[in-house]
Order: structure tokens, then sequence, then C-alpha cells
């Protein structure tokens, strides 16, 4: 779409470099469900710390993530049989991009245009 980020989900040692490098302009989204895991506290607690706004996606209100975040979100997980689901979890971000794109439309327009650009012009895509 165009926008810079940044996907901090790797091992400990190199998340803990990546968290070193965020900026109070920056906006993170921590997105931690069913068990917590420490480093998502650790890059929200990193980031109040310096004064970047942080938007929680979780399934608590009582989650760390709700608790630290200037934005959380509770979604459910209650799956219809006994593993839970990830279906609100999707539909939120769903939203989210939804208004990224619409703040930015040349925007995304032409980086999307890129990509595929890339694709067709490293032969990545199978057609029909």
């Amino acid at each position: 779409m165009g926008f810079d980020s940044l996907g901090i989900q790797r091992e400990v040692l190199q998340s803990a470099v990546d968290i070193s490098r965020i900026q109070s302009d920056d906006l993170m989204i921590a997105i931690d469900l069913w068990r917590y895991v420490r480093m998502t506290v650790y890059a929200v607690a990193q980031a109040k710390k310096i004064g970047m706004p942080v938007i929680a996606i979780t399934d608590s209100v009582i989650s760390p993530l709700a608790k630290m975040a200037d934005i959380a979100f509770e979604i459910s997980t209650e799956g219809v049989v006994h593993s839970l689901s990830i279906t609100a979890l999707m539909s939120l971000l769903n939203v989210f991009i939804a208004m990224l794109a619409d703040r930015a439309p040349e925007q995304v327009y032409e980086s999307l245009k890129k990509v595929d650009e890339a694709y067709r012009g490293n032969d990545l895509l199978i057609t029909s």
C-alpha cells in the first residue's frame, strides 16, 4: 500500500533490535490473543516510554496490552468448535486496510501497481 511498516514477530534478539529503532512519530499496532507474549508487552512498554501512540488488538479488556494502549480493541475469539477463531481479528484488520486505502487512494494504487508489475516482470504469476 506504500506505507512504511515493520512487523516485529521474529526471535527475541532480532525483535529487541527492531524495537530499538522505533520512533515517537510512528504508530504501533500490537496484536496479542489468548496468551500474552512477553515480547509484545515489552514492545508496547518501549513504545509508550518514548511517547509513541499504541493501538492494541486483544481478546480481553484486562489483557496487559489493553491496559497499556492508547486505544484498545477487544475482539471475540470464540469459535464454533473447540478451537479459537481469528475471524473477528481479520475483519478488524480489513477495516484498517480500507481506511488507509481511503485516505491515500493514489498512493495505494501506485504501490499496488508496482507490486503487480514486479510479479509480472519476474514471471511470478501463473496465468490461465
